[in-house]
């Protein structure tokens, strides 16, 4: 079994290795202790690696036959294929116990949006008050963002 210093150490040697936030030979050590900020590092490991690899769906839903989930379901398969982490707010219906208003399912929305690297549109989706907001707040968050049509090219 592993200790934690090796667990980190395998985490941030990763990290690293895909993303080069910091050099590892320059990390001093002290006893079976790794510096504070390589246990920083560590311990935000899944955060820091998996926004390079997470993908939002944003599209209209609103006033749409099915509120548009085989599109969303359609482009979440096509996204995951591609080996994304794929934010569907399609898939948000299991919080039915959550009022059943626009602000709410924007809410949920929002904070899956907040955890990608990437957002992809759907068709249609600059005819959608909550999928323009969601593009407003990407633009100004540095989130990439692009069409499906072009994310499958």
């Amino acid at each position: 079994m592993m200790t934690n210093e090796e667990k980190n150490m395998q985490a941030i040697t990763h990290l690293v290795n895909l993303h080069g936030f910091l050099d590892l030979n320059s990390v001093p050590r002290t006893g079976d202790m790794i510096e504070h900020r390589v246990m920083h590092y560590a311990a935000n490991y899944t955060a820091y690696e998996s926004v390079f690899y997470r993908v939002y769906i944003s599209g209209p839903m609103s006033g749409i036959a099915e509120h548009n989930f085989p599109a969303f379901f359609d482009a979440e398969d096509k996204i995951a294929a591609h080996g994304f982490m794929v934010e569907n707010p399609a898939r948000n219906v299991k919080h039915k116990h959550l009022p059943d208003a626009w602000e709410t399912w924007m809410r949920l929305a929002i904070a899956q949006l907040v955890r990608c690297g990437e957002m992809v549109q759907l068709p249609g989706w600059e005819n959608s008050a909550g999928a323009k907001f969601e593009h407003e707040i990407a633009l100004r968050l540095g989130i990439k963002v692009i069409t499906l049509e072009e994310f499958l090219k």
